[in-house]
């Protein structure tokens, strides 16, 4: 593509140019450049996110954050010591980031990023804004225009190796193809994993995930085995052969399911009917999209461990499911990634399967209501991310023996579970049964203790069959579990 520096075009939007106007007026003459991916998204024509200013070190970075900040409206923090950082939280959630200059001059600066696309940088002109110099010392802007991803100089990786991950990111985002030589060199660095902070592997990990599409840089990532570097329990998957249900071993598979599952997220009415569109909500958390993509992707990490062979011949991998919620939350916490994600990934790779399983009896009219609703108080608040992963398990499946209705059986069922949500909201807004835990305690004389609990598993399985359950009809219930433990 052909790179094309608009300025104009970014500067008449306000945020942005009450930005670049403040750091103009604190940085006191001294040279600042408007770098990195902010310079990166104009030259390809894409929305800008983020600011990130190179300055000077012969300027006070802190006093300069906390001016810029009380000028347009933004919060501070410093971000890094070691690299003299500091993060302004701006008015419509973006942020400006003012670094050190690394190096003793601009070129110097731009050759220490880990990308030559990366290495653009924009000196900012205290007369005229819209007339600032390009400095591109590394050929970025050549790059831009062939579609290539380079290192801007030999060694980059070897400084940081996260930037290794962080290249499969690019793949993913860019769509570029790789220059040789970068790719051996992020190899070679990925294998020093290891000696940084897990927490930012981690954290570019998720970066990779919160995009729209993944799915190449992930392939890329898995070809040249630093995928493993990330999660080591992934490795056994590569090339591990599956019965004939599936086409494909078990980590061609998984990969197969995250771009199904990308396909649904970006177009979900393909997949559900209109009853149960819903079922994809939308989210404010930024990881909702990306736990869903590692669920998929880690869903059958546990095959390897599990896989054995039947009298048959034929291929086993029995409680593949609960092995690969302990490994996939062993790798998740390795990365340091949120407890709360880590608990929602062991949680879907548990559960993958159940939902598909009940769909298949739902269908033959072997599926009790109770069933239905043991599996709804199991899954709580995923049972819908559930049926998502399972539609894209289910797209990911093609062997010789792979039933071909599945997909709809899947969306049957989830339409069905849909209507049961639906009745419970409009019975009870709270969708919560109509006695607890207290109530059963002073009907029934009884203390505190796992009899209770039970009580109040049947009172809820019941109510999710049946939303309009009355207090009389609950209460009964309660006693008769009560008299069974007695």
């Amino acid at each position: 593509m052909e790179p094309c520096l608009n300025l104009e075009k970014y500067f008449s939007e306000n945020e942005f140019r009450q930005c670049l106007e403040a750091v103009v007026e604190f940085s006191q003459g001294t040279e600042v450049c408007l770098a990195g991916g902010a310079v990166r998204n104009m030259l390809l024509g894409r929305e800008i996110t983020d600011l990130d200013f190179s300055v000077s070190e012969s300027i006070s970075i802190e006093q300069m954050a906390e001016n810029i900040a009380a000028q347009v409206f933004g919060k501070c923090f410093q971000l890094n010591s070691r690299f003299l950082s500091w993060r302004i939280i701006l008015p419509s959630g973006r942020t400006l980031d003012l670094t050190s200059r690394m190096g003793k001059t601009i070129k110097e600066d731009c050759l220490r990023r880990d990308l030559s696309i990366n290495s653009v940088a924009l000196l900012l002109e205290h007369s005229h804004l819209l007339n600032s110099t390009i400095f591109d010392p590394a050929r970025g802007l050549e790059d831009i225009h062939h579609g290539l991803l380079r290192m801007p100089r030999p060694g980059v990786f070897d400084e940081d190796p996260v930037r290794a991950v962080r290249l499969y990111r690019f793949i993913s985002m860019t769509g570029f193809e790789v220059d040789p030589d970068t790719r051996k060199a992020a190899i070679a660095a990925a294998r020093s994993l290891d000696t940084v902070p897990s927490e930012r592997i981690g954290e570019e990990t998720l970066k990779l995930l919160r995009l729209p599409s993944s799915i190449e840089g992930l392939k890329a990532a898995s070809d040249d085995e630093v995928l493993f570097q990330v999660f080591p329990s992934l490795k056994a998957s590569k090339g591990c052969a599956q019965n004939t249900f599936h086409h494909l071993p078990v980590l061609d598979h998984s990969l197969e399911c995250l771009y199904q599952l990308e396909n649904i997220i970006s177009s979900p009415e393909t997949f559900f009917s209109s009853e149960g569109y819903e079922v994809l909500e939308s989210s404010s958390d930024p990881d909702y999209p990306a736990g869903l993509k590692l669920a998929s992707l880690l869903h059958d990490i546990g095959k390897p461990v599990s896989k054995a062979a039947a009298e048959n011949g034929r291929i086993t991998f029995y409680r593949h499911e609960s092995i690969g919620a302990q490994m996939a939350a062993k790798d998740c916490a390795a990365l340091r990634l949120p407890r709360t994600l880590c608990r929602y990934i062991s949680s879907m790779v548990e559960l993958h399967m159940r939902l598909a399983s009940l769909a298949e009896g739902f269908l033959r009219k072997e599926i009790t209501p109770k069933a239905t609703a043991r599996f709804l108080r199991q899954a709580q608040e995923i049972w819908k991310d559930l049926g998502i992963i399972a539609m894209a398990d289910t797209l990911a499946t093609r062997g010789p023996d792979a039933d071909p209705q599945s997909p709809a059986h899947i969306r049957i069922y989830l339409n069905h579970l849909m209507q049961l949500e639906r009745e419970r909201r409009g019975i009870d807004s709270r969708g919560k049964p109509p006695i607890d835990g207290n109530i059963i305690m002073k009907t029934f004389g009884l203390p505190p203790g796992p009899a209770i609990g039970l009580a109040l598993n049947a009172v809820l399985e019941a109510f999710l069959v049946s939303p309009g359950l009355t207090t009389t009809e609950a209460l009964e219930i309660a006693e008769k579990a009560i008299k069974e433990q007695f």
